[in-house]
This record gives C-alpha cells, structure tokens and sequence, in this order.
C-alpha cells in the first residue's frame, strides 16, 4: 500500500491551541488515470476505508493528478489540480464519511478530464459476463435496488459510477465501497444487513445516519465484486415512483438529454456526445418508474433476461 508520511502543520484548532497533524499521500488507480490525494492523516483515514479495494500505484510510477486535503477553523478544503477553488465542506457536516465522498466527487471529476472512459452516475451489476447498469441521479435508489440484486447473486462492478468503454462497450470496476442512509435499512434484503451492520457511520446534517465504506463481500463473500464485464443494458431510474415498477424499453437516442443529466463532463460537448453514442451502440435502454426495491430488482432482472434474448 503506497502510503507516505511527512510532517506538516495543521492549522486546525482543537480548543485554545493549534496542533499538528502528519500529512498522508495515497495514489490510486482509477480506471485509466492515477490520482494522487494528500491531506492530515485522519482525513486520508477516512477516505482508505471507502476505497480500501481501489487498486494503489507506487508513489514512483509516474506523474499523478493531485487532490489536496486541508482543513481550518471553518471546515474541510479540497484543492483540485483543475479548478482554481476549493470544494469546501463546512465543519458542521458530517464528518468522516461525509468528507471522502465529497473526496471521491473530487476525484471522479479529475478522472473524467483526463480519461477515455464514459462516466455515467449508475450502480452496476454483472451477471454471466454481462452488465446492467442501474442509472439515475443522486437519492433514485440505485443502490438500494443494487443490494436486491446482489443478494439473487449478480456482482457489483460499481455502486456509483460506471466506467464505460466507447466503441468496445467494456466496462472496468470502480470498486468504493457502498453509501446508504438509514432510513433505507428497512428496505434492504435481511442477507445484506451484515454489510451494514459492520461498516462505519456518522451524522448528516438533514439526513440522519450515513452508513459509508459498505462491503457487499461482508455478506455474500469475494464473488460479490466483478473484476469486468460487457454493457448489455441500461436502466434509467425516474424521480417519480409508482405503486409497482413500470419498465418501459426505449431507443437510446430518445432519451439522450436523461443521459446527459447522468454523464460526467469531459472536454466539450460534441467530444462527449460522440463518447455517449458510441458506448450506447448495441445497449438496450429502459426507462423504469421504479416501486419498491425488491419489486423494481425483480422487474429489472425480468427485463434484463429479456434483453438477453436475440
């Protein structure tokens, strides 16, 4: 694990005086790109817990993008090598698990400049070398509906984003661990609860408990995760629910500015619509008005089959 201590001053006050913190850099690897995060030692902590399965580069190969942590009386600053302002967390928010996702937004904004894969906000399964990818903005329940999945035992690639190939349709893993709120807990298949129940927490201001750094493994073992698959099909998940799923086939072209919502920003636009037409070739595509989750991880699965059948 390619981990490197310095010292450093941490500005910080804890009570009346300032202490020092040792700075920590970690370089991951995520998908082609290699990042490198530095920050005090307990903010990179939290951050090697969600993405304790990300491949690590030594700290000698080669030239890295870097995402810098730092911290003051007011909250958490993010310093990305692309922007000219920092991502700042207020030191109210909460906590921990709360600064390595906004860490991890960092991060998958500095992949998606630099990469040549198609990043789009999905949960992504993998059955029998072929994957579904569970599409839709923050809080439409991919997740959720992702742990149903697991637990009729497809593998996760991604429990966030996926990382599409244009022209070839392959996808890598993006392997951070899970995030769920805790009203979600009651909706979760009984098997998962041990992934849960073992991953840490923290408060949220206006969302009670986040539950972060969520390893499906703990439940269903190492085969939970996939090592790679093929796009075969994509589901867009809409805001508005329905007493029972409604799944709905579409042509992709029909349905570009949804996926336009969903698609990371890269380079200029024409670049980008000609990375998202490429990688949609030959996927099917649906749009689901999803009900519960077991319900709407049955009604995926159904089409998915379908989808499957020449």
């Amino acid at each position: 694990m390619a981990i490197h201590y310095q010292t450093a001053e941490f500005d910080a006050q804890q009570g009346s005086g300032a202490y020092r913190e040792p700075t920590v850099s970690v370089r991951y690897r995520v998908a082609d790109v290699d990042i490198e995060v530095r920050g005090p030692k307990k903010a990179i902590a939290s951050l090697e817990r969600a993405f304790s399965r990300l491949p690590r580069v030594p700290a000698d190969e080669g030239s890295a993008a870097t995402i810098a942590i730092r911290h003051d009386a007011n909250g958490w600053m993010i310093d990305e090598t692309l922007s000219d302002q920092p991502r700042i967390l207020d030191a109210r928010a909460g906590g921990g698990g709360w600064l390595a996702m906004e860490v991890a937004n960092s991060i998958i904004s500095e992949v998606a400049a630099r990469s040549k894969f198609l990043i789009i906000h999905a949960a992504v399964l993998e059955r029998d070398g072929e994957a579904l990818a569970v599409a839709g903005r923050g809080f439409a329940g991919k997740s959720t509906v992702a742990t149903h999945l697991l637990s009729r035992g497809w593998r996760m690639l991604s429990d966030e984003y996926a990382f599409v190939e244009p022209i070839s349709g392959r996808l890598v893993p993006y392997q951070k661990l899970m995030y769920l709120r805790s009203g979600v807990i009651p909706l979760l298949p009984s098997s998962f609860r041990r992934s849960v129940e073992q991953s840490p927490w923290y408060g949220a201001a206006n969302d009670g408990l986040g539950f972060y750094a969520i390893d499906p493994a703990l439940s269903y073992g190492e085969q939970a995760w996939a090592s790679g698959a093929h796009l075969r099909a994509v589901a867009l998940l809409e805001a508005e629910r329905a007493e029972r799923p409604q799944v709905t086939e579409c042509d992709p072209w029909s349905l570009i500015p949804e996926f336009q919502t969903l698609v990371w920003k890269s380079g200029d636009l024409l670049t980008g619509l000609a990375k998202l037409a490429s990688a949609l070739r030959g996927v099917r595509v649906s749009l689901v008005r999803p009900g519960s989750p077991l319900e709407t991880a049955d009604a995926l699965e159904t089409w998915f089959d379908s989808a499957r059948t020449p």
